[in-house]
């Protein structure tokens, strides 16, 4: 099946049956276009394990946009696009059509950094400034003071 009629199904599916928002379905048009591009796949039975490894290759090496100057895509983003393409053969799958296991792309592992804390002058001005005599600023400076000594 052309993958361009087979995205056009996946994208109506997921807002007349899943109730996505448009946002999602915009970026997941996107993502599964850019995929298509760049591993030049015209078919669904053309999607497999080194079409993947084939985008992701590409998009670690290319300029990630147009605005930024060399570099490549963030890995979230990357996974964003495979999530994305995941989500298109669940649904190929579910359709009885014979696609690569969603399960064989695999994600990259994203460590997620810590907040930073504030400076204990920062701290002690960020509490001052709600209005202490307001019923609503006490609250504020009560639950901004939680949140600061609990983390």
């Amino acid at each position: 099946m052309k993958v361009a009629y087979a995205k056009k199904q996946f994208l109506a599916h997921l807002k007349n049956c899943q109730g996505r928002s448009d946002k999602t379905i915009e970026n997941y048009n996107r993502y599964l276009s850019r995929i298509f591009l760049c591993a030049e796949i015209k078919t669904t039975e053309e999607i497999t394990v080194a079409c993947v490894q084939k985008f992701c290759r590409h998009v670690s090496i290319r300029p990630a946009s147009k605005s930024r100057q060399g570099g490549a895509m963030a890995i979230r983003t990357r996974n964003y696009h495979l999530i994305a393409l995941r989500c298109f053969l669940r649904f190929l799958r579910a359709r009885n059509y014979s696609v690569l296991v969603p399960e064989q792309i695999r994600l990259t592992t994203v460590s997620r950094q810590l907040p930073l804390s504030l400076a204990e002058g920062d701290l002690h001005r960020l509490l001052a400034a709600p209005a202490r005599h307001t019923r609503e600023g006490k609250r504020d400076r009560a639950i901004m003071a939680l949140l600061a000594f609990v983390g």
